[in-house]
């Protein structure tokens, strides 16, 4: 059934502070069962999506499975295919784009991190850099967070070759240009998909970018403000459940299973 595709961004399903019930890990369980039917055709494909790198999608994928389909990792920037163990990174990032970032990784991350202990650099990027607090409920906003970030890149920030992306929990260093949407097209011109088909499901400002692309949307209750507000604007499906619930939720509720 690959006329079809579900991005799903795996923000959805993780529990910033661990607070589940039984419910999150039997529709674990469910959103396990649901990957081996598409993985076999029977259900349109899940396209894990995600600010972090490969190694955090694959986490997920060995939580519930792998589907059978890239994920696109890095919000954007690259892509990993679990059937081929390969990354992938997006051919508009130039080279010069991998180089400035390479250096950034190399020395002006050790300086912000030096400067604020309460971030930790993601590991295993290939086309960003991305910062996440070590604690949630930490003093230093994203936004702040943000801002401290930029001036350390500034001339990056000024010639336009990067951007900053604020996540559920972190702050991206990214390729200018560069987001989720563009590399959901870019997927679904590969794959010869409809997007207009295709069922999207977000959490946070960062998926914004996808959602717009694609013509069913959702979300679960865990979902930030930014994030409700623009799928309740596009008629799309906000569940009334968190996290793996209400991911499993938003699948049943577009395409009428249990």
């Amino acid at each position: 059934m690959q006329e079809s595709m579900i991005v799903l961004s795996v923000d959805c399903l993780v529990s910033q502070d661990g607070n589940v019930d039984e419910n999150y890990y039997n529709n674990l369980a469910w959103l396990a069962r649901y990957i081996q039917a598409a993985n076999t055709d029977k259900y349109p494909n899940i396209c894990l999506c995600s600010e972090g790198s490969a190694i955090f999608a694959g986490a997920i994928g060995l939580l519930i499975g792998w589907p059978h389909f890239p994920a696109i990792v890095e919000n954007g920037a690259a892509f990993f295919d679990p059937l081929t163990n390969e990354p992938r990174i997006h051919p508009e990032v130039p080279l010069k784009t991998q180089n400035a970032l390479k250096g950034i990784t190399r020395r002006i991350a050790l300086l912000i991190l030096k400067k604020y202990p309460v971030l930790f650099l993601s590991p295993g990027q290939e086309a960003s850099v991305t910062f996440t607090r070590r604690n949630i409920n930490s003093a230093l906003s994203l936004e702040k967070m943000r801002k401290a970030i930029r001036k350390f890149i500034a001339k990056f920030l000024k010639k336009k070759i990067l951007k900053t992306v604020i996540s559920k929990n972190s702050v991206s260093i990214m390729p200018a240009g560069i987001n989720k949407g563009k590399a959901v097209e870019l997927l679904a011109r590969e794959r010869g998909l409809d997007l207009r088909q295709c069922i999207g499901i977000g959490s946070s400002q960062s998926d914004i970018s996808f959602l717009e692309k694609i013509g069913l949307i959702g979300c679960p209750q865990n979902a930030d403000d930014e994030c409700k507000r623009f799928v309740k604007g596009k008629k799309g499906y906000i569940s009334q459940h968190n996290y793996a619930e209400g991911t499993a939720d938003v699948i049943k509720w577009f395409l009428q299973i249990e």
